[in-house]
């Protein structure tokens, strides 16, 4: 796994990934969202996305494993942040998504997601047992946000979106790190955090108010895009 190099006596920049889930609700596009755990070191009871580091696995893509083209690829390496992603949100919600098949989803079982977030599996092991492929052409990358130097740690977080076709599983969600997870509508997020109901950093908001300004899940996959202030410079 590879990080930004910095100067001696500045916080290192790790590589993340985050996967943002919508679907097309009665009301509007809902996105799923949970909150952090209060006892989380980084930004604790904000709310959040799946996601989160990359491991050395991630890297490892592999075409029995591995097909299509990510929409709006930006960068050569998105794949590897795109699969961090999706395996984050295997561990964090227990759906493993993006799949090349019918549903496109699978809810893992309790096992499978324990194994999972300590390690005694690994995703590439996880896809092989059950024959299953990642489509990368159902992700559409988003948008690239890099951590300021203010805050205690510091991302370069790769932001992916999926579509949520199916009636979806009932979510486990990791409770170590998280308090809840639901479905909800971007505008009635963004009131509760301009409410000071919740909390949420820049990226998290700026892609709420991105989905908000579309009619349907799949114009979202098609046209979104919530680049960083980095890469708008």
């Amino acid at each position: 796994m590879s990080e930004i190099n910095k100067p001696s006596g500045t916080k290192v920049i790790r590589p993340a990934a985050s996967l943002i889930i919508v679907r097309d609700g009665v009301e509007g596009v809902e996105v799923l969202v949970m909150k952090r755990s209060r006892e989380m070191r980084f930004l604790p009871g904000y709310l959040a996305y799946p996601g989160g580091s990359l491991d050395s696995r991630d890297w490892m893509e592999n075409a029995a494993w591995w097909t299509g083209s990510i929409i709006g690829q930006n960068r050569h390496d998105d794949s590897a942040y795109a699969i961090g992603a999706l395996r984050e949100c295997a561990e964090e919600v227990g759906w493993l998504c993006a799949l090349q098949s019918d549903s496109g989803v699978y809810a893992l079982s309790e096992q499978e997601q324990r194994d999972l977030l300590t390690g005694e599996c690994t995703l590439d092991h996880l896809l092989a047992a059950h024959g299953f492929k990642l489509d990368g052409s159902s992700l559409r990358f988003v948008g690239r946000w890099v951590t300021p130097p203010h805050m205690p740690a510091r991302f370069d977080t790769r932001f992916f979106l999926y579509v949520m076709r199916v009636e979806s599983p009932e979510p486990r969600l990791h409770t170590t790190e998280n308090e809840w997870v639901r479905w909800c509508r971007p505008v009635d997020l963004l009131s509760s955090i301009r409410a000071g109901a919740h909390n949420a950093v820049s990226p998290t908001i700026a892609m709420l108010k991105g989905i908000a300004e579309y009619a349907s899940a799949d114009d979202c996959l098609q046209s979104l895009s919530v680049p960083g202030p980095e890469s708008r410079a």
